[in-house]
């Protein structure tokens, strides 16, 4: 693994660990247009329907990882998340970026924000989520709720880049959402 690529997976790590902290700020967002969400879930113990059974390393296909040029995931138990972690070496004239989905199955969308990030509500089709932009790096998270203390975030590191880090966690975060179980209350 070069530099580069191990910085990302810190970066990733700890993105994921403060995704988990609770400030509250509002903004305006535009909702993605709507989705298939025909895969309903059981209900789990922790009240999340479905998401105790479901893997983060599966929420993307083999032709979503092969179409963005992702290498082979990295399970990982991250601030309070099942998560999972790909990394693409060759994007950005080949400084890449990485990508983590996290399962928060006892973190609603209402905690996932910091104080160095501005917070957005911003829909990912058929569910509520919030976009998490990094004001120091190239970092971004869409956090898709899936019950009200349940939720699914995609974290997209883009380096230094804020604006390409969320046009990537929003492109992904809309490739995950048709997995989720139906959002409920």
């Amino acid at each position: 693994m070069n530099r580069r690529s191990a910085v990302l997976t810190l970066v990733v790590t700890a993105v994921l660990g403060v995704a988990a902290c609770t400030n509250s700020t509002t903004g305006n967002g535009t909702p993605a247009p709507p989705t298939n969400t025909s895969q309903p879930g059981n209900s789990s113990p922790t009240g999340s329907p479905g998401l105790a059974s479901i893997q983060p390393c599966d929420l993307l296909s083999a032709n979503d990882l092969s179409q963005n040029q992702l290498g082979s995931p990295t399970p990982e138990n991250v601030g309070g998340a099942r998560t999972c972690r790909w990394l693409n070496t060759t994007a950005n004239n080949g400084d890449g970026y990485s990508i983590g989905v996290g399962i928060r199955e006892s973190q609603g969308i209402n905690t996932a924000s910091t104080d160095t990030d501005t917070v957005t509500p911003d829909n990912i089709g058929n569910h509520p989520g919030r976009q998490l932009q990094s004001t120091i790096s190239g970092t971004c998270v869409i956090a898709i709720g899936v019950t009200n203390s349940s939720r699914v975030d995609v974290t997209v590191n883009a380096g230094t880049d804020p604006i390409q880090g969320c046009q990537l966690a929003n492109q992904f975060a809309k490739l995950v959402e048709p997995n989720l179980p139906p959002a409920s209350s």
